[in-house]
């Protein structure tokens, strides 16, 4: 530089080169830590290196920049977010897929196109609106054909049997309506049906069972006035040998489908059920035989233990099945057992009270019913063996307004035991008639004193008389066939649970009648 020499004494010193402008170097070649709180500015053009497994952090508010031709890669298992009020494009020729659970909200005032050769599924429960402008047709007036029967197959037949047809409306109605099919008509009526169920034959687990096809013979209204029912346990069971090529215990097994049996109502659907059977027996132009059996506290929590949880639940259960009878006529057994069960202790005495007054109501219900009679269970002759006993709880029962009471409902006790017991009660009842049941008396109770459970399912047992109201004797209105010949009296000697549908012990019962009848 211009002007400096060195001083006296002193070693000459090359001058430093000007470094004004220009960066110092690194000792070891390495690059200054950056200052705490500033960043390096970014060189124009180039982005920095990313660090292998590692992302660079987004600045809060801020979104990258999608590089030209490239679509971020989507993450599994998850969708991107749509941004508030936009929709995206649809790319052409694409549709979205629709998402799960949701339906795409209809824009006012548009329809969605028909697709060529579909038509929409009706909504359940709602009808299309007509057309502004528009009438459905009217039919022609007169009386509407009917399709034959051999066109509907057995649908049609077994719904006129059922007798429920003309029950749900099968009359034909014009109007704005227009009119009721009668295909419509018939098929609701069947699945009315089904609701009486077991409708026809409550028993359970009929694996044997074929469905019937053909109308039963019914004996002179004058001899026996009950329906029988077309679609029963015994029927059916007929219906199944029938088709296996049995015919010789399908002949047997007749004895019991062609007489009327008591349709017995429980727990399950009681008004629907006794709607059932009563319709189907008026269309017969026959007497419906029913047995109510859901008192509380039933069997004293024997085999056929259950009923009614509480007086209240018995007293809507029967309201409900005197809805269901209606003005149609029908015969009722009462609650069997229940003042035997009484009369002997069974039932623990602080129910007593509750039952008399349930079996009372019970008969003031039904006799509120134009054509409908009552019998109350009185047990039979080898129960409660001196009648005078159950003078006084039948008369607490309401005998009064009865029609009469019932002898052996589901036992095995001689007719003639049976008459002349009855007899001695009514006369001290002041002459009120009762009814036998003898079901399975032809051959009387099993013998041998010792066996406790010699009611239940006894071997060797027969048929008794069949159902007829010429009993030659005008304090007898009847012998009817209560318990129904063919089902359990519960898990006892081989049988299944109570009221269940037993094929082997229907049979032995015909058969025993047939070899005492040759």
């Amino acid at each position: 530089m211009r002007g400096w020499a060195p001083a006296a004494g002193e070693a000459p010193t090359p001058p430093l080169p000007e470094t004004r402008g220009l960066r110092p170097l690194h000792p070891r070649g390495l690059r200054p830590s950056p200052r705490p709180g500033l960043r390096p500015k970014a060189r124009p053009g180039l982005r920095p290196k990313l660090r292998p497994g590692l992302r660079p952090k987004l600045r809060p508010g801020l979104r990258p920049k999608p590089r030209p031709g490239l679509r971020p890669k989507a993450r599994p298992g998850l969708r991107p977010k749509l941004r508030p009020g936009l929709r995206p494009k649809a790319r052409p020729g694409l549709r979205p897929s629709p998402r799960p659970g949701l339906r795409p909200k209809p824009r006012p005032g548009l329809r969605p196109k028909p697709r060529p050769g579909l038509r929409p599924k009706p909504r359940p429960g709602l009808r299309p609106s007509p057309r502004p402008g528009l009438r459905p047709k009217q039919a022609p007036p007169g009386p509407r054909p009917q399709p034959p029967p051999e066109k509907l197959g057995g649908l049609w037949m077994r719904a006129r049997w059922f007798g429920v047809v003309c029950e749900h409306g099968a009359r034909s109605r014009t109007g704005t309506r227009g009119r009721t099919r009668v295909v419509s008509v018939a098929a609701r009526a069947l699945l009315s049906c089904v609701v009486v169920s077991g409708c026809f034959g409550a028993s359970e687990g009929d694996s044997d069972h074929a469905s019937v096809a053909r109308q039963p013979k019914q004996r002179p209204k004058a001899t026996i006035p009950y329906w029988v029912n077309p679609d029963g346990s015994a029927a059916r069971q007929v219906a199944a040998y029938r088709k296996r090529g049995e015919d010789g215990e399908a002949r047997l097994m007749e004895k019991i489908a062609e007489q009327p049996v008591a349709e017995w109502l429980g727990v399950d659907d009681p008004e629907g059920r006794a709607r059932g059977f009563t319709a189907a027996a008026d269309q017969a132009n026959r007497d419906a035989l029913l047995v109510f059996y859901d008192i509380p506290h039933r069997d004293c929590g024997q085999y056929s233990k259950g009923g009614a949880a509480d007086g209240d639940a018995y007293r809507g259960w029967l309201d409900k099945v005197v809805r269901g009878i209606g003005d149609r006529r029908a015969t009722v057994i009462l609650e069997p057992d229940a003042l035997p069960h009484v009369v002997d202790g069974c039932t623990p005495r602080k129910f007593h009270e509750e039952r008399y007054d349930l079996l009372t109501g019970a008969v003031d219900k039904l006799k509120g019913l134009p054509r409908t009679k009552v019998y109350l269970d009185a047990g039979n002759p080898h129960w409660i063996k001196d009648p005078r006993r159950m003078v006084e709880p039948l008369k607490r029962a309401g005998i009064r307004k009865a029609d009469g009471f019932a002898l052996n409902t589901s036992n095995y006790q001689t007719t003639e035991e049976n008459r002349a017991y009855g007899k001695r009660l009514s006369a001290l009842l002041g002459g009120k008639p009762f009814v036998i049941d003898t079901s399975r008396n032809g051959n009387g109770p099993a013998p041998g004193k010792n066996d406790p459970q010699a009611w239940c399912n006894p071997k060797g047992r027969a048929l008794g008389e069949r159902p007829t109201v010429d009993t030659g004797d005008k304090r007898i209105d009847a012998y009817l066939w209560i318990k129904r010949p063919g089902e359990s009296d519960g898990t006892c000697k081989g049988g299944p649970t109570a009221g269940r549908w037993w094929p082997r012990y229907a049979l032995d019962l015909a058969r025993n009648a047939d070899r005492k009848d040759g």
